[in-house]
């Protein structure tokens, strides 16, 4: 793994919803994630601040020094369509991640509707195929499945390459990003909570600020200032250890 010359900030999002029944997965822990219209614009609002950093990652300079800031938004919800004319009203671009086993299911967005975003200039990418509760359990093969299966379904959709993708859950393993390099994925968002990208062979991996429905706008105008990160890393990956260890007992009951 190496290094890379710039900072990135990326605001990982889910749902932008009033109504968390109507976007998006249904069971009680999906709702931590689904933001009101009112909070979400208010975050929004505080990151435009730094408007001049908010970029695609396509339009990175991957060469030089800088610092960036990224939208991000997974699972492919309904309320993308509704996230997507918040952005434009605030002429701002972002990245929606896909699964596909879920195109054209109640709560989620149909084929035509990707395509929109597609066209309105939002980059499209992968949150695998069935959205694997923990990726690290499953063979290399099975993952390389996953990707190759939604970067093949979204690319017929799109009528072009899938080049980013993201993790689903922030459980990653060497197999998991090795693999999404394999479908084709070049850019890979991670749940690993800092500013600092990495490169695993050729693929560019980035981690991500996952705000929850509380999060407070303190912390999204920190987090937006490259601030407090250091101080939560070890917090974030504390958690995270604690997540590996127990899954394998918690996925038994």
């Amino acid at each position: 793994m190496s290094k890379v010359p710039f900072r990135v900030t990326s605001f990982k999002y889910h749902e932008v919803v009033d109504n968390p029944r109507e976007s998006g997965f249904q069971s009680p822990g999906a709702e931590l994630w689904k933001h009101s219209t009112a909070d979400f614009v208010r975050d929004l609002d505080i990151i435009l601040v730094k408007r001049p950093l908010i970029k695609l990652v396509t339009d990175i300079d991957l060469t030089k020094p800088g610092d960036h800031i990224l939208l991000t938004f997974d699972d492919g919800g309904k309320s993308a369509m509704r996230i997507a004319q918040i952005l434009s009203e605030k002429n701002v671009k972002a990245h929606f991640f896909i699964i596909t086993s879920l195109i054209d299911t109640p709560c989620f967005l149909s084929k035509s509707a990707v395509k929109e975003l597609h066209q309105q200039g939002h980059i499209i990418g992968s949150h695998s195929h069935t959205h694997p509760s923990y990726c690290p359990e499953l063979t290399l093969s099975q993952m390389q499945d996953e990707w190759k299966r939604s970067v093949f379904i979204l690319s017929g959709i799109l009528d072009c390459p899938v080049i980013t993708g993201s993790i689903p859950n922030g459980f990653r393993c060497s197999n998991t990003i090795d693999s999404a390099g394999q479908a084709g994925i070049k850019y890979l968002f991670t749940s690993d909570f800092t500013v600092k990208p990495w490169w695993f062979k050729e693929v560019l991996c980035l981690g991500g600020v996952c705000p929850q429905r509380h999060t407070s706008p303190r912390k999204i105008r920190n987090c937006s200032n490259f601030k407090g990160i250091a101080a939560d890393r070890a917090y974030i990956q504390l958690k995270q250890m604690i997540k590996w260890l127990i899954w394998p007992i918690y996925k038994k009951r």
